[in-house]
Formats: structure tokens, C-alpha cells, sequence
């Protein structure tokens, strides 16, 4: 929730941001278990240092692994 005191979002709304909401925006909700898995090391996918490593997506019925 956005704290109205410094204006910041926690980590957890950012993430609600960038994901579902955006899809229920477009109104493209998928049922969670066709929804695409991301995997990051060195941090997550808000950070700068955090490195996208693989993708598994049931909807394309793949997975991505990336060197």
C-alpha cells in the first residue's frame, strides 16, 4: 500500500502493479495456474543487480533458460 506520509510503495504493491493489475487493466486475467513463472539470482525483478534466468510459461507449455 502507498504510504502517504513518504509516497513509497512496498515491494509487494509494486510487484501487484507490474503483474495482475496491469492484466486486469487490459483485461487479460489468466487463471494462476497458466500463469508465466520468472526466475532471478542476484536479486529480483525490481532491482537493478537481479538478472532474468529463466521463464516457464504453461501457456506456451515451455521453459526458458537463459545463460
Amino acid at each position: 500500500m502507498l504510504d502517504a506520509g513518504s509516497g513509497v510503495l512496498s515491494k509487494a504493491d509494486a510487484y501487484n502493479l507490474v503483474s495482475s493489475n496491469v492484466e486486469k487493466l487490459l483485461g487479460l486475467e489468466a487463471d494462476r495456474t497458466e500463469r508465466d513463472l520468472v526466475a532471478t539470482v542476484g536479486g529480483d525483478l525490481l532491482d537493478f543487480e537481479g538478472k532474468v534466468v529463466a521463464v516457464i510459461s504453461p501457456r506456451q507449455g515451455v521453459v526458458d533458460i537463459f545463460a
